[in-house]
C-alpha cells in the first residue's frame, strides 16, 4: 500500500519502547502474483513458530490466489525496523467459522517459516488460562502502527500503545445492537478509554489486547477485531482469546504434526537417493506497485462529495520560474523515487529527493513563501491549512480533512532531517514545503468520503490501494 494502511493504528495514546511489547509483529501482506501490497496488521507471537492475528487479517482469496504474507518481529519503528528485529515469511490458518460480515470468529494463526531466537526484544506473549478475570474495569493494553487519527487516515511509522478499560458486556451489547457486526459476549471482549482519547484504529487489527502488559506475567487476552464508525468515541471489540485455547493448541498440533511427518518422509528420499539435492528458494521480494498520479481530476469524479484544487489558479505563477504550478500541487509523484529493491520513497535522502523533485518543489517553496506559509523559516501550519483549505466548500468535509492532514503531516516531516535550505542546479528551495504538500494531497484522497462506483473510478482507486503504506514507509 504508499505510508498509509489498511485495517484497525492507535489514535491517541504514547510511543512504544524498544522491549516493551517484545510479542508485537507487524503484518504485511503482498499480491503474490504483482509484489503489489494487500494490507497491514498486527499479530504476536505466542512461540518462536507461531504467531496469533485476526482472521480478516488473512485475504479471503488465500485458498484460490497467492499472497505472501510477512512478519516482522522486535521492532518499534515501521522502516527502517529497528536494530535486532527478525522478519520471517508465514502460513496462515483461518479459523475455518470465521465470517466477515459479522466478525465471527474472528481469529487466524501464522506459521513461522523458520523459529526466531528469543532477545530482550523478541518474546512470546502467555495465553490466558480459562479463570483468566476480563471483569469491566480492569485495565489492558493494545499496541500498533495503525491510524493516528479517523480524520486523516494516516499510519504511524512508530509502534504506538493505548492504555484503556474493560467495559460491560451489556454496555458493548447495546451500542452493537443495529450494527451490521453484533457484539457477541461469548466470543468477544469490548474496551474503551475513559476519556475517550485514545483506541485501536484501522491498522491495528490483529494486535494483542493484553493483561498485565508491563509485567513478567503479560497474558493476551483479546485479539484487535473492529470498532465502531470512528475509533474515537466508540467502544472497541475485541476476540475472546479464552474461547479459542483449544482451537489454537489444536491446530498448532495437528499443523506441526502434518510439517514433522512431511519432513521425516523428505528427509528419507533423500538419503536413499544420494544424489537428490533441494536448492533452497529465495524469497521472493515484492516488486513496486504502479501507484496513481494523484490528479485531482479523479477525486472529482470518483469521490463523493468532491473536492476542488488543493490550491486553484496559479498556472503561470509569475513570481515564480515555473509556468506549471497548478500540477505541482495537485498531482502526487513521489512514486516516481520509490526503491525498486526495498520498495520505499526515502524522504531523508534530500539529495535523491532533488533529482525528482526539484522544478516542483521550487515551485512550492516558492510559492508558499509569497504566501506567508514561511515564518522565520519555518512552516506556519496555521498559514498553510488557511491557504490549502480556502477553495474548498465550508460545508462539505474537506476543510477539516486538510486540516488534520496537515497536522498529522507536520508529524511525520518532523521525523526526518530534512534541511531547510538545499540546493540544486544552482536553486535553493525548502523542500519540506513540497514534502508537505505531497503528504497533504494523499492524505486528502485517501480520505474520500465516498468513493463511486464505476469502472473508471474503481481503476484509480485500485491503483492508490496498491500504493498506500509505500508513501514515507516499507
Amino acid at each position: 500500500m504508499c505510508v498509509f494502511s489498511a485495517a484497525p493504528q492507535i489514535v491517541g495514546g504514547s510511543l512504544a519502547t524498544l522491549g516493551q511489547f517484545p510479542w508485537y509483529g507487524l503484518l504485511r501482506v503482498y499480491d503474490g502474483v504483482t509484489g503489489d501490497s494487500a494490507g497491514m496488521c498486527g499479530s504476536s507471537l505466542i512461540s518462536s513458530t507461531w504467531a496469533l492475528t485476526a482472521g480478516h487479517c488473512v485475504p479471503w482469496e488465500i485458498a484460490t490466489k497467492k499472497f505472501d504474507l510477512i512478519v516482522d518481529f522486535g521492532t518499534i519503528v515501521h522502516y527502517p525496523t529497528s536494530t535486532g528485529s527478525a522478519t520471517r515469511t508465514v502460513t496462515p490458518y483461518r479459523h475455518e467459522e470465521f465470517v466477515s460480515s459479522s466478525a465471527y470468529n474472528d481469529i487466524a494463526l501464522l506459521k513461522l517459516e523458520s523459529a526466531v531466537t528469543f532477545t530482550d526484544h523478541i518474546k512470546a506473549i502467555a495465553l490466558p488460562s480459562a479463570s483468566v478475570s476480563t471483569d469491566p474495569g480492569t485495565t489492558v493494553t493494545v499496541s500498533g502502527f495503525g491510524w493516528v487519527s479517523d480524520i486523516t487516515q494516516l499510519t504511524s511509522n512508530d509502534l504506538k500503545y493505548a492504555t484503556i478499560l474493560i467495559i460491560p458486556n451489556e454496555n458493548c451489547t447495546a451500542e452493537y445492537k443495529n450494527a451490521d457486526k453484533p457484539f457477541e459476549p461469548a466470543n468477544m471482549i469490548c474496551a474503551r478509554a475513559p476519556l475517550n482519547d485514545q483506541a485501536h484504529c484501522e491498522g491495528d487489527s490483529g494486535g494483542a489486547l493484553v493483561l498485565n502488559a508491563a509485567s513478567s506475567s503479560a497474558t493476551q487476552i483479546g485479539i484487535v477485531s473492529y470498532a465502531g464508525v470512528t475509533c474515537i468515541g466508540t467502544s472497541s471489540v475485541y476476540t475472546r482469546v479464552t474461547s479459542y485455547t483449544t482451537w489454537i493448541s489444536k491446530t498448532m498440533a495437528q499443523v506441526d504434526r502434518t510439517t514433522t511427518t512431511a519432513k521425516t518422509t523428505t528427509t528419507k528420499k533423500i538419503i536413499t537417493k544420494k544424489t537428490t539435492t533441494k536448492k533452497t528458494t529465495p524469497t521472493r521480494r515484492p516488486s513496486v506497485p504502479k501507484c496513481s498520479t494523484g490528479y485531482y481530476k479523479y477525486m472529482k469524479t470518483c469521490c463523493s462529495p468532491a473536492p476542488k484544487d488543493l490550491v486553484p489558479s496559479i498556472r503561470g505563477y509569475k513570481t515564480c520560474a515555473n509556468s506549471n504550478g497548478f500540477v505541482a500541487f495537485n498531482i502526487f509523484d513521489l512514486n516516481n523515487i520509490q526503491d525498486v529493491k526495498t520498495n520505499i520513497i526515502d524522504i531523508s535522502n534530500a539529495q535523491k529527493l532533488l533529482k525528482v523533485v526539484s522544478k516542483e518543489g521550487s515551485f512550492v517553496s516558492c510559492f508558499l513563501n509569497g504566501n506567508g506559509v514561511y515564518v522565520a523559516g519555518e512552516i506556519d501550519t496555521g498559514a498553510l491549512t488557511t491557504l490549502l483549505t480556502k477553495n474548498q466548500d465550508v460545508n462539505g468535509p474537506w476543510i477539516n480533512i486538510i486540516a488534520g492532514a496537515v497536522s498529522n503531516c507536520t508529524d511525520i516531516i518532523s521525523l526526518y532531517s530534512i534541511p531547510s535550505q538545499v540546493t540544486y542546479n544552482k536553486v535553493t528551495f525548502d523542500v519540506r514545503g513540497y514534502l508537505m504538500v505531497q503528504c497533504v494531497l494523499f492524505s486528502t484522497i485517501e480520505a474520500c468520503p465516498k468513493r463511486v462506483t464505476g469502472s473508471s473510478c474503481s481503476k484509480d482507486y485500485t491503483l492508490f490501494d496498491n500504493c498506500k503504506g509505500y508513501f514515507f514507509m516499507a
